[in-house]
């Protein structure tokens, strides 16, 4: 799920008014042990979805346990607070108006390049203006008679397009282009406009432009069948027997294709629970020049806000077989409030190396808390800290578990699985 997340990255020419930043003040609740060793916490509130464009007037919160320091970002989103601990655990806390809030218990500066790059994006979508593309083109040698539908990332086709001859059939579709990405993948599918049967897929690459063709070629190869077999998770404590068995059955596995692998080739046509699983049957259209991978959601309400297991590995092309080893969903301790002065506990789970719990609000992400062990006591904050920047009186909790690796760039990735599992929670309260 995308959102506010901590980066440590080198960053340059931070230009810092020290006197712009130190209106928001202090509040000091002790004073620190004279042999800790104390640096400047330099960084910026930056939005990812934008550039990183300077976030203004954020409020950044530093909780060393003995005092409670607050600052604001200036125009540009750059902050700097003085005499921070180096070498011992703070807590950090980032929040604005409208944006995601982000919160990390454990914190070493010494650990950390500085200065920090806090990412934070606004909750709602709609506050941004995205860029459109145009796409067009022709697809060729799609069966006669059967129906095309476009799909790609954040685009699902509105409208069918009939193959009534085996002339190359002309295509165009409009799209929004999130994030900062400089080429597109979508996928062609056809069905079968009496069954429903689809009759294959295929896919292109092009380059984000205001306007950009492709000419798609149906490929000969067919559809080829997949039999996704997975382990048995327990979900909050307990083992999942059943999946969704609802119309929605189709986003329980999703075959993909393209660099992050945004177009689908294929889904799950039907389950079956085994003795230590689940056996999932599924199709796809292998197309040459594309990565491809295979997703399982496991739950029993694919439409509720239940616990759920997900799992996400690459597929080899052609493979008739593939196993997805999902992570269990943590056991709460307590699925009550959580608020100030309170602790949220849950047992460890094997196999995950990153915990979090996220807050959401009218079913948007409200708040990141970030942990390194499975628990997350909720972050103080100042007297004149407008709480509504985090969340209202409506916020549920959800905690998080997952495994993934990273590249270079400290980006996701996918040539290893990707393992997501979630617990839903309680109520936020203050």
């Amino acid at each position: 799920m995308g959102g506010c997340e901590r980066r440590a990255t080198a960053a340059t020419g931070l230009a810092i008014l020290a006197a712009l930043l130190c209106l928001a003040g202090c509040e000091e609740s002790g004073e620190l042990p004279q042999d800790v060793e104390l640096v400047t916490l330099e960084g910026a509130v930056l939005d990812p979805v934008v550039d990183d464009a300077g976030v203004p007037d954020a409020w950044i919160i530093v909780d060393t346990g003995d005092e409670l320091i607050s600052v604001r970002s200036g125009a540009d989103g750059t902050f700097s607070i003085p005499d921070v601990p180096e070498d011992r655990a703070i807590a950090l806390t980032v929040a604005a108006e409208d944006r995601r809030a982000i919160h990390d218990g454990a914190i070493v500066l010494a650990d950390e390049e500085l200065p920090l790059e806090i990412s934070c994006a606004y909750r709602d979508l709609d506050y941004y203006d995205f860029p459109t593309m145009k796409i067009s083109g022709t697809v060729s040698g799609a069966p006669v008679g059967s129906y095309l539908f476009f799909n790609g990332p954040d685009y699902w086709g509105e409208e069918y397009i009939q193959v009534e001859s085996g002339a190359p059939v002309p295509y165009q579709f409009t799209v929004e282009v999130i994030g900062d990405r400089e080429t597109y993948t979508f996928a062609a599918m056809a069905f079968d406009g009496n069954s429903g049967e689809i009759l294959g897929a295929t896919a292109a690459t092009v380059d984000v432009a205001g306007t950009a063709e492709a000419d798609l070629e149906w490929g000969s190869g067919g559809n080829q069948d997949l039999l996704i077999t997975t382990n048995q998770p327990v979900l909050d404590g307990a083992p999942l027997e059943e999946l969704d068995d609802s119309e929605a059955l189709a986003n329980l596995s999703l075959i993909m294709g393209g660099e992050t692998a945004d177009a689908i080739l294929g889904w799950a046509e039907g389950w079956e629970a085994v003795a230590d699983g689940f056996e999932i049957d599924a199709w796809y259209t292998p197309v040459v020049g594309y990565d491809h991978a295979v997703t399982a959601f496991l739950t029993d309400d694919i439409m509720g806000d239940g616990p759920f297991a997900y799992g996400r590995v690459p597929l080899e092309a052609g493979a008739a077989t593939v196993h997805v080893d999902v992570l269990d969903a943590p056991a709460l301790d307590d699925h009550g409030d959580f608020g100030p002065d309170t602790t949220l506990s849950w047992g460890e789970v094997d196999g995950a190396d990153r915990y979090t719990v996220y807050v959401l609000e009218d079913d948007m992400l409200a708040m990141w808390l970030l942990t390194d062990t499975p628990e997350v006591t909720f972050p103080r904050l100042p007297e004149d800290f407008d709480t509504s920047l985090i969340a209202g009186d409506d916020g549920q909790w959800h905690v998080r578990v997952s495994q993934y690796a990273e590249d270079e760039d400290d980006e996701i990735d996918y040539s290893h699985p990707y393992l997501v599992s979630e617990t839903p929670g309680g109520d936020l309260v203050w």
